[in-house]
């Protein structure tokens, strides 16, 4: 496996991750045993299906599933081990990624774009000025505030009547001369 960075821009790079075979092959054969030992195949007792057969049948999804792991895992530990800061997660490049044929293809290049994150220096001293602002809270603003959260957010009720400070939904229709919707 290989795996270079190339710097795109000031804040920007892009990872090149070159899997080969001997990275991801013997995980896809540990990954088919153990998928032969749990298949059942018409004909065949229950875990003896032959190797070649589950090799010829599902070879290609567990090489997929395998490079997807191997490929997460090495750019995790890449990021990790040569610590970059980056934001958030890196991106699959689009122009550059080929598509991917498990079936055919033995040796794989994956690109991500990654963002990092910029260095600054922030200096504090005496000399800023900060407003400060000394806020009260009222004990009627607190209840006004928990009053007007139950009203939209509790259990609705039909109750006979209506009182003033009531919040109301209804649902208007028009009706024709015979009375319907």
């Amino acid at each position: 496996m290989n795996i270079t960075q190339e710097n795109t821009g000031d804040l920007t790079a892009t990872i090149k991750i070159e899997l080969v075979p001997d990275d991801y092959q013997e995980k896809v054969n540990h990954s088919l045993k153990d998928l032969q030992k749990k298949s059942t195949l018409k004909g065949f007792r229950p875990g003896k299906v032959p190797f070649g057969l589950i090799k010829k049948m599902y070879e290609k999804n567990a090489v997929a599933e395998e490079v997807n792991k191997v490929l997460s895992e090495s750019l995790n530990n890449y990021i990790v081990e040569n610590k970059l800061d980056i934001l958030g997660y890196p991106l699959a490049n689009v122009d550059k990624n080929a598509k991917v044929d498990f079936e055919n293809n033995k040796q794989f290049e994956f690109y991500f774009d990654i963002g990092l994150t910029p260095e600054f220096d922030l200096e504090l001293s005496d000399n800023i000025q900060v407003d400060y602002y000394d806020i009260i809270v009222e004990d009627k603003m607190v209840d006004n505030f928990l009053e007007q959260t139950r009203k939209r957010y509790g259990v609705p009720v039909n109750p006979d009547t209506i009182e003033e400070s009531d919040l109301v939904r209804g649902e208007f229709v028009q009706l024709d001369e015979a009375g319907n919707v």
